[in-house]
């Protein structure tokens, strides 16, 4: 899974570009910010599935695309006006939760800053604390080098400053990890964001697991290769989810014994005017032809039991009875 900050997808092409990256880079889930789309939508394009949140003016907006398979999983869809979307995967034994945002920059004020963290925490405390969540997207905030417990890595670029204590401070309540802090990587696979001119380069990017599933994640690191028109670098995490499936067992259907007791004598008749049609042949035929007789009969003589109980009762109506 990804996720991009692609500026814009208002211009004509752009969203085929970035499906190409995608399907390049083998990704079941991207999560896009800064799309510039007004309101919101689902819609399928390419072969995938593509769903959006937007405002009422061509601003800011985020996005998460889907291949074939992993859309079909989709169960629930939540938007929170152009910031932040999230979607539900039904998975077993837990769901997956995956949430785009997009961080207002350093040009916006604080207070618009922490209610968006406030938005995002209380989406997290809805939530079901075995759900596989990934938090991820373009944060405007630079968590520097160096560790920091287990929530960030020391495998981050740059000094820390304001936005990215806030960040780390965030992660430290929900007890989030900044995967792609945590992998040792070439210098250009850590930054995510070019400032214009190149003059400098920062990672703002990140892609965050609850610490309970960080063994999940085998890499995640910044994607310079992908080419979409774009000042910022696509971010790919690779997780391993051994989930385990439920095998549904097949219906196990049981004779209704106690109408054998009123109908045994019909029962008997029927099955002895069944066997005497049949035709003498091959041994293995005749098997399978009186077996099946048999069944016919007990079917419409007989027939299943509709309530099953769980167990057998320790005392029963007969034992009553005697």
């Amino acid at each position: 899974m990804g996720t991009w900050n692609v500026r814009t997808l208002l211009r004509e092409g752009k969203l085929a570009n970035v499906i190409a990256e995608m399907k390049r880079g083998n990704i079941n889930i991207l999560g896009l910010s800064e799309t510039r789309w007004q309101d919101g939508g689902d819609f399928s394009s390419e072969g995938t599935r593509v769903i959006y949140a937007g405002g009422k003016q061509s601003q800011r907006g985020v996005a998460i695309l889907l291949d074939t398979e992993t859309a079909k999983c989709v169960i629930q869809i939540e938007r929170h006006e152009d910031r932040i979307l999230q979607v539900t995967l039904k998975a077993s034994p837990v769901n997956i939760k995956i949430i785009q945002v997009y961080m207002p920059t350093s040009a916006h004020d604080e207070e618009e800053i922490d209610a968006m963290y406030d938005k995002i925490e209380e989406m997290l405390s809805q939530q079901k604390g075995t759900d596989y969540t990934i938090l991820m997207g373009d944060w405007n905030a630079v968590v520097g080098e160096g560790q920091e417990e287990g929530y960030v890595g020391k495998f981050g670029l740059g000094a820390r400053n304001d936005r990215g204590q806030k960040l780390v401070d965030f992660c430290r309540r929900q007890k989030m990890v900044i995967t792609n802090t945590w992998f040792k990587q070439e210098k250009r696979r850590i930054y995510t964001w070019k400032q214009p001119g190149d003059l400098a380069r920062y990672q703002i990017d990140y892609i965050m697991v609850k610490e309970r599933y960080r063994n999940s994640v085998k890499s995640s690191h910044a994607y310079p290769g992908a080419d979409a028109d774009t000042d910022h670098n696509l971010v790919i995490m690779k997780s391993q989810l051994q989930l385990k499936f439920i095998k549904k067992k097949c219906a196990r259907h049981r004779w209704n014994r106690d109408k054998l007791k009123d109908t045994n004598q019909s029962f008997t008749e029927k099955l002895e005017q069944n066997v005497t049609q049949q035709s003498p042949g091959n041994p293995s035929d005749a098997w399978k032809q009186l077996k099946n007789q048999v069944l016919e009969t007990a079917k419409e003589t007989i027939g299943y039991r509709k309530d099953v109980t769980a167990k057998k009762p320790w005392v029963t109506e007969e034992m009553l009875r005697k």
